[in-house]
């Protein structure tokens, strides 16, 4: 039984991404202090939805053609695919500190630094994820305004293979599917808000070169426990279209007439 199995019906499959338009549980566990959540379940066009409900959308590229990452079948559903030249996603201020990033990523290249999310705050400080090449693929993150006061990953992941990455910015931590892999002492060079949240990309243009099936953003500390669980059961915080249905038909607002919404599976890459 899953940590958090109180709080959901249990009917999307752990490895089934919920269809566009999905709604998000506000009283699960998980749902608390989440300020930026991009499923990339669209499936195409040039804006991902934040599903947090803090509506800090994406804009593919930041609005401008040619710099759009490429939509393709992930892990779990629709991904995006970023070349390592200038695709990224603009989500904007989000107007929080960003003290977890969580993604998950796929990747082949080692040859340099790539930004994974790049969440900077107003001076001094910013937190990033990244895919380093200097070290041969691995995972790591600048949670200050000191390079140094980063940690990373003992081992590599750059195989092509499907990760979940955590960072957690107070207890400078990483995790890596689901299990604590690297700490560093805690640092001080925390910022006060954030100003500008992209994907795909961090300053000095270094751009990511692989695919990202999502991105989650909170502005608190996620447990181990938490973390185990978005790694085994990804999207138990959004209401499947059934449950969505049976509330709604339960106290329908005046006027409104409920319908019937139909489920679908997502196509997945194995």
């Amino acid at each position: 039984m899953s940590v958090h199995s109180q709080y959901r019906v249990g009917l999307w499959h752990p490895y089934e991404k919920p269809i566009y338009g999905v709604l998000l549980n506000p009283y699960h566990p998980l749902a608390r202090g989440l300020v930026g959540c991009w499923l990339f379940n669209e499936g195409g066009g040039n804006t991902v939805f934040d599903l947090s409900r803090h509506a800090n959308h994406g804009m593919l590229g930041g609005g401008t053609a040619g710099y759009c990452p490429s939509w393709i079948v992930g892990r779990f559903g629709s991904a995006l695919s970023f070349d390592g030249t200038d695709d990224y996603i603009d989500c904007g201020n989000i107007g929080k500190v960003s003290k977890t990033i969580c993604a998950r990523v796929k990747f082949t290249d080692s040859t340099s630094t790539r930004g994974i999310v790049e969440s900077h705050m107003s001076s001094p400080s910013s937190f990033h994820i990244l895919a380093t090449g200097f070290s041969g693929g691995r995972f790591a993150t600048i949670p200050g305004s000191v390079e140094n006061d980063g940690v990373e990953t003992v081992n590599t992941y750059n195989d092509g293979k499907w990760h979940f990455v955590v960072a957690l910015r107070d207890t400078n931590e990483i995790y890596v599917d689901g299990v604590k892999v690297s700490t560093q002492p805690d640092h001080n060079n925390y910022g006060i808000d954030s100003d500008v949240t992209k994907i795909g990309v961090r300053a000095g243009n270094r751009f990511f070169n692989g695919v990202i099936g999502e991105v989650r953003i909170y502005n608190r500390a996620l447990n181990a426990e938490e973390i185990w669980q978005l790694y085994t059961d990804p999207f138990c915080m959004f209401y499947h279209p059934l449950e969505a249905e049976v509330l709604y038909a339960a106290a329908p607002p005046a006027g409104i007439v409920p319908q019937v919404m139909h489920h679908y599976r997502m196509l997945r890459e194995v």
